[in-house]
Order: structure tokens, then sequence, then C-alpha cells
């Protein structure tokens, strides 16, 4: 597989897993304004994520905990909720994602 294939790959992998990880938890109340902020969010860490790991090649929690970091920042500003609430939903969300990952890359190589 390529790199550009695997890079489209995790990315939509991300998307989807976190997509429905975030209604899930957000119980569909503004749900298209969710959406888009998933998209959007992802869109800008997730370059962020394939250039630390694969080209800086950085370890992947310290790359990991910035995303949830920044994405934490974004939910807060974006939604204006508490820090606990974004947290919350930045933690999820990036854990639906990784075990997605994984589960792809294990059981469809």
């Amino acid at each position: 597989m390529t790199i550009e294939r695997e890079i489209i790959q995790a990315f939509i992998t991300t998307q989807i897993a976190e997509i429905i990880t975030v209604l899930a938890i957000r119980k569909l109340v503004d749900w298209r304004r969710w959406l888009l902020a998933v998209i959007i969010f992802n869109c800008f860490t997730h370059p962020l994520v394939i250039f630390s790991l694969r080209f800086l090649n950085w370890p992947y929690l310290p790359v990991e905990i910035s995303v949830i970091s920044i994405e934490t920042a974004l939910y807060q500003a974006f939604f204006k909720l508490g820090w606990k609430k974004s947290l919350f939903i930045s933690i999820v969300t990036n854990l639906a994602s990784i075990s997605a990952g994984l589960i792809f890359r294990n059981y469809f190589p």
C-alpha cells in the first residue's frame, strides 16, 4: 500500500469514527454543527499527526496528547463548552478513532 493510500485511509477512518462518536455523545443536538466541526477540526489536526509521526518521527503519545489538547480548545471555543466537557469529548472521539484505526489496520490490511 502506498503512503498516500494509507494517509487517505487513516483520514477517512478518523472522520467516520469521530463523527459517529461525537454524534452519539451529543445525542444529535445541533448535529449539523457538530458534524461540520468534527470534519473541520480533523482537517486541521490530522495532517499535523501524519507529519509529526511519519516525517518528524515523533513518539505517538505526545502527538496524540497534543491533538487532544488542540481539539479540546477548539471544542471549547466553537461550542462554548467548559474545559471538562470539551476534554471528555476530545478524549473519547480520539480513542474511538485510534481503536477504529487499529481494527481497520489489523483486519483489513
